[in-house]
């Protein structure tokens, strides 16, 4: 049983929701419900801009799974704890949350919104608030009046700051007003001028750094900042480092729980990432994967702006923005909601179940399939579906609360992975003290590895002298590590007169290796007395180990043995890799699009045995 089971009877909760007193009020927002969402959801800025206390949470573990919310604050003067049921919301719809106050003035306190399309354009929000007062009783209407009065007011004042033009609202609600911090923001954009020279980024980063609210300056995310000024987001990502790198900011890994996605893990070091967490609100063990939960974060010094990370609001819509629905079910309740999904990949899952059951969702003008669901159960099977909207119809059929939800199972839009950063030569050149403990290995579910090699280079050294040969071998390492930087990519070592690179998406490095052979090539025109480098590429895609090996981030595992024997099969000037690259779209435009530019280009698909592989594999071979 729950404790708050165990400090509420169920008749008592029944009890306190109807006896309670109830307010309502609608307020009309100019804005459309997708992005008035942006502002109602985000109970944390909202409670912290009505005046609210901050709030300590404690998560109690329930033998079922998942765990109880305990919030404890101050209000009206005196202590207060309550016990907090999971939010309800439906995005972008419906939302709201009840407390159940075992220390404090009130007995009870639930705050409930709809969000409707205004007759005549922008919303029509619905608001209602319940309380049972305790000894304020005679109150409880002036009290839910307050409250309404000065929920409606923020309403009112980010509904006139979100700008129209903006691609998405969140990033336009709660910003603090730029006339405030105009100076500040002049005065660093001047300082952070030289870091990126004719850019607007500095004045940009400057201006975002001053105006987003503590919560999400706290954790700032380059990709955020590009979208919200249009500009591109590793070109942003890499003046972040460049202000990192001269004490400006700090980098922080972010361990993100696989399921509600918020950071349970922090450290400034690679050298401080631990190879499991725990995440108290769900109640499981996860390892770290590096390309899956671990995501890159900035923050400002204290010398450039001082920022509070208190809580006010745990348990919002906005602390977890990939859930697209979350409902809480009393003991015994049957209910059915209507989900209007966009299509994409999903999760359905329970509190009480830690199973995740993925399904893919395609929306269509027409049927509505119908999921039931005992949530005593795992969740149902699920594979693909279609319709206008989904309905699910789920029972609890047991003696204490239970809820479900279902979120998003693609990566959080403008998170940058640890994967992605680790394979730039920006973050490879700037952090190379970044590395993982000794001992300490990373899995990676998907990365590219890329290895070259110099064809008859012994050849090279004899016709040439080793000196003349070292220094052709080291121009020819400097010219593939700025293609590197120049297509998101990351020389992890250098063996002999070969490379080993990475790339988190295959297109980069298909880019690349073309890249890597026209600047050769361009090399070979312009040193005709030397003899001719020619280049060897091959490449290959899957999961792999993040390891430190000589103080270095390197990696090792049946991938990256796959991409050394796929360079073997280059003959040189052209380019190897496993034909599984060719399924990313990607990559077929971009073939495609060089075989419309260079009639001479051959592409070729062909099975080869790898050494030390019992199986064949089907390469693609591209030949300038």
């Amino acid at each position: 049983m729950s404790e708050l089971l165990k400090a509420f009877s169920f008749e008592r909760i029944k009890e306190l929701r109807a006896n309670a007193y109830s307010r309502e009020l609608e307020v009309a927002l100019k804005n459309p419900p997708e992005k008035v969402w942006s502002i109602i959801s985000n109970s944390n800025q909202i409670n912290a801009l009505i005046g609210s206390d901050p709030v300590a949470y404690r998560f109690v573990p329930q033998v079922n799974g998942g765990a109880e919310v305990e919030g404890t604050s101050r209000l009206l003067g005196r202590s207060l704890k309550y016990f907090e049921l999971p939010f309800n919301w439906n995005l972008p719809v419906f939302g709201g949350v009840e407390r159940f106050v075992s220390q404090g003035w009130f007995n009870y306190f639930s705050f409930f919104f709809e969000v409707q399309p205004g007759p005549k354009g922008g919303s029509l929000v619905k608001l209602r608030i319940s309380l049972d007062a305790g000894i304020l009783s005679p109150f409880a209407s002036l009290i839910a009046k307050i409250l309404l009065s000065k929920l409606v007011q923020v309403y009112l004042a980010q509904d006139q700051q979100i700008s129209p033009l903006k691609k998405i609202a969140a990033q336009d609600a709660f910003l603090r007003p730029i006339k405030e911090w105009q100076a500040q923001i002049d005065h660093l954009a001047q300082t952070w001028a030289s870091l990126a020279p004719g850019s607007v980024i500095p004045k940009k980063a400057a201006e975002w750094l001053f105006l987003l609210p503590d919560e999400r300056v706290a954790r700032m995310r380059p990709y955020e900042m590009a979208a919200y000024y249009d500009l591109d987001k590793l070109e942003v990502l890499r003046f972040f480092l460049s202000a990192t790198q001269q004490g400006f900011l700090n980098l922080d890994w972010d361990i993100l729980c696989p399921r509600c996605r918020g950071p349970k893990g922090s450290t400034s070091s690679l050298s401080g990432l631990n190879t499991g967490y725990h995440c108290d609100t769900c109640q499981i063990d996860y390892d770290t994967l590096f390309d899956q939960n671990v995501e890159v974060t900035f923050s400002p010094t204290e010398k450039l702006r001082v920022y509070s990370e208190a809580i006010f609001c745990i348990g919002g819509p906005s602390n977890t923005p990939h859930v697209w629905c979350q409902y809480s079910l009393d003991p015994g309740q049957e209910a059915e909601y209507q989900v209007n999904l966009p299509s994409g990949e999903y999760h359905l899952s329970s509190e009480s179940d830690r199973h995740l059951q993925g399904f893919s969702w395609s929306k269509t003008g027409e049927g509505v399939p119908l999921i039931e669901w005992d949530l005593s159960q795992p969740p149902p099977k699920l594979e693909s579906l279609s319709g206008a909207f989904l309905k699910i119809r789920v029972t609890n059929p047991t003696l204490d609360f239970s809820s479900f939800k279902i979120d998003s199972r693609e990566w959080l839009e403008y998170a940058t992975k640890a994967s992605t950063l680790a394979n730039l030569q920006d973050f490879r050149d700037r952090f190379s003290s970044q590395v993982l403990r000794p001992g300490i290995h990373m899995g990676i579910s998907n990365m590219v590895i890329l290895f070259t090699d110099l064809k008859d280079s012994t050849q090279m050294y004899d016709k040439n002298g080793d000196a003349s040969a070292f220094s052709v071998v080291q121009e020819h390492f400097e010219i593939l590590t700025e293609v590197l930087r120049q297509n998101n990519g990351a020389m992890v070592k250098t063996i002999g007169d070969a490379i080993m690179a990475g790339f988190d998406k295959p297109i980069d490095a298909v880019k690349a290796s073309f890249a890597f052979l026209e600047e050769i090539e361009r090399w070979n025109k312009t040193h005709p007395d030397q003899e001719p480098v020619v280049l060897k590429i091959g490449f290959h895609q899957g999961p792999c180990i993040a390891l430190n090996l000589n103080d270095r981030l390197d990696y090792f595992g049946g991938t990256v043995n796959k991409a050394a024997r796929i360079q073997g099969l280059s003959q040189g000037n052209d380019l190897v890799f496993s034909q599984s690259i060719t399924q990313d779209p990607q990559v077929s435009q971009y073939l495609e699009s060089q075989k419309a530019k260079n009639a001479g280009l051959k592409i070729n698909q062909f099975e080869a045995d790898l050494k030390g592989l019992s199986k064949s594999m089907k390469v693609v071979q591209v030949c300038l």
